[in-house]
């Protein structure tokens, strides 16, 4: 993780890290984070490849001694097993016996280890020990990428990323996501003891999920994404979280998900009554120090 931020380029524009230092956060340098942006006049997505394997122990994580990647079978019913789906997570720890979760979903062509150099970035030491959990998408073909397969938690069917939805892959993503928030409870975190996170696709996952779980969470926490299935929302929302509190970042010059249509998701989450906390920053589909720290105090916050 020693690449600078000026070179994090790949087959696609990527998400970068802006390196600076701001008060309260750590001042070590952060990596490239994910290949997931536009790149070419035929608006190709980037990817990555996977970069840990089922029982790898992985050093250096949150001051941890290690943390480990595993494999979980999402269990379904018999009369929707077609719908099951097996995913590698990583998992870490900032102290022994943790009181809350932040899950964090990835974007398109990335993995599960993608957003560890952000995590590590959270002094969330005023909340207690905080288990982080970073699951990996399957692999499968997507699209817009010619039909390249790459991680990916649905399909891209094309650029405006609205108009034509892989809805069925949404939904099977979405079971999957909610499995690992049951395993979280399971494991004695109280529901609105746990955040939902995502970046881009893992944004638009993070909405489909959070809002639709059947208990309460602490908060959803979305970076450069959207609202997937807008037009059927209201209809399949979870009274438990009509008040569940939503922060939104978006890059002003962002050129996958533009801002327009993150401000779209906003208006039309407020308008159904959710509280949006929502921040721009004059970045591309990236994410910067200033989100970070924005983002860490609202964390403080709903995990108070």
């Amino acid at each position: 993780m020693e690449q600078a931020a000026s070179t994090a380029r790949g087959v696609g524009e990527g998400l970068w890290l802006r390196l600076g230092r701001l008060p309260g956060l750590s001042a070590k340098p952060l990596a490239a984070c994910s290949w997931c942006g536009v790149s070419g006049p035929a608006g190709v997505f980037g990817m990555r490849p996977l970069k840990y394997r089922k029982g790898q122990r992985i050093s250096g994580f949150f001051g941890l001694p290690q943390a480990v990647v595993a494999a979980i079978s999402i269990p379904t019913s018999a009369r929707r097993a077609r719908l099951s789906m097996s995913l590698q997570v990583i998992e870490a720890q900032t102290g022994e016996n943790p009181v809350a979760t932040v899950l964090i979903l990835h974007g398109l062509g990335a993995d599960g280890g993608d957003f560890v150099p952000v995590a590590e970035q959270f002094d969330l030491s005023q909340v207690g020990p905080v288990r982080f959990v970073f699951p990996s998408a399957p692999v499968m073909p997507v699209t817009i990428n010619g039909g390249y397969q790459m991680p990916a938690w649905y399909d891209i069917l094309g650029a405006d990323l609205t108009q034509r939805q892989d809805e069925a892959g949404l939904r099977k993503s979405q079971m999957a996501i909610d499995a690992l928030i049951e395993r979280e409870k399971s494991r004695g975190i109280p529901a609105d003891r746990i955040v939902v996170a995502g970046f881009s696709q893992g944004c638009a996952m993070a909405l489909m999920t959070g809002l639709r779980h059947r208990d309460r969470l602490a908060g959803i926490l979305c970076m450069s994404g959207y609202l997937p299935l807008a037009d059927k929302t209201a209809a399949e929302r979870s009274a438990a979280n009509q008040g569940v509190p939503i922060f939104m970042a978006h890059g002003t010059r962002d050129p996958v998900v533009v801002l327009a249509r993150a401000t779209a998701s906003r208006d039309y989450l407020q308008s159904l009554g959710y509280p949006v906390q929502w921040h721009e920053y004059a970045m591309e589909h990236s994410v910067c120090q200033e989100e970070i720290a924005d983002m860490q105090a609202w964390l403080q916050k709903v995990l108070a």
